[in-house]
């Protein structure tokens, strides 16, 4: 007696079964992501943290970097799922490296200022900003390393300064 092709195919299916989902190197799936919470109305901004790209452009091409390329994200000690939204002003300083700490240059910019891109990162909302040497000072100088640093001043509430770790990039050129 033959088995019809559809009594094996029926069978074979009933006769699979998963009974655990893997990775193909063995380790379990990663549980499934949660939504993060919303953050309460009045929780205050205490914190920030801005990144700064690697090398600043040459925009122009004269030779000289002038555009740096930073992110901005604004934290909460009382509500620590997430970055937060907050109204405002940020202000960004270009500081000689060493002892002398006046800014070279300084951008002021609100928080809903188009040249802030808002983005969603990993942690929460966060802007982009493109810093354009060009716009606060002359950036043909010698080859020198400077910091970046960075504060946000909201609507209401007290001003937060990024941490004293240095952000080092070069500007200038050497001759």
């Amino acid at each position: 007696m033959r088995a019809s092709p559809w009594l094996i195919v029926v069978l074979g299916v009933l006769g699979c079964q998963t009974t655990e989902v893997s990775t193909n190197d063995g380790r379990a799936l990663p549980p499934e992501p949660k939504a993060v919470p919303v953050p309460p109305a009045n929780v205050t901004v205490d914190a920030m943290t801005l990144l700064v790209g690697q090398r600043p452009i040459d925009v122009d091409g004269d030779g000289y970097p002038d555009r740096i390329e930073a992110a901005v994200a604004l934290f909460s000690e009382d509500f620590a799922a997430a970055s937060l939204r907050a109204k405002g002003a940020f202000t960004f300083e270009l500081v000689p490296r060493g002892a002398n700490q006046d800014p070279i240059a300084r951008w002021v910019v609100a928080s809903e200022d188009p040249r802030l891109q808002p983005v969603d990162a990993l942690y929460g909302p966060a802007w982009q900003i493109a810093l354009d040497l060009r716009e606060v000072a002359d950036p043909v100088r010698p080859l020198s390393w400077v910091n970046l640093r960075g504060s946000f001043q909201p609507s209401q509430g007290s001003l937060v300064k990024t941490s004293e770790e240095p952000r080092l990039i070069q500007i200038g050129r050497g001759s």
